[in-house]
């Protein structure tokens, strides 16, 4: 009961770290590898937003315990889904299988609304 629940936040919270403390390091070694090009680059502005945003998340989160910011702090969260839509962008057959489930869904949707 409380004490699984209780496990499962603490992991949470060691993978949030965990992944933003990666992503922290990434953003490092890009701007020390590019150096002065790394500004240069609208891509990696898109990263170290999506990295800082991250790190003001896990502040926020710690720092924070007042329910009206859990908005806040989920919409912070949605930004680094946007990396992931950066691959999209240098995988073409990536962007289809995407399109292509996006009209699977459709279908389903229709389908069980002609069902129900």
């Amino acid at each position: 009961g409380l004490v699984a629940k209780n496990c499962v936040g603490l992991v949470y919270i060691v993978m949030e770290v965990l992944v933003v403390g990666i992503y922290m390091a990434e953003a490092a070694v890009r701007i020390y590898t590019y150096r002065s090009e790394f500004f240069l680059s609208r891509w990696h502005h898109f990263d170290l937003v999506i990295v800082i945003t991250g790190v003001v998340d896990l502040i926020l989160d710690f720092a924070l315990d007042d329910v009206q910011w859990r908005l806040l702090l989920k919409l912070l969260r949605i930004t680094r889904l946007a990396r992931a839509i950066r691959l999209v962008a240098f995988f073409p057959e990536l962007y289809r299988l995407i399109q292509l489930f996006a009209c699977a869904m459709q279908a389903l949707f229709w389908g069980s609304t002609l069902i129900v």
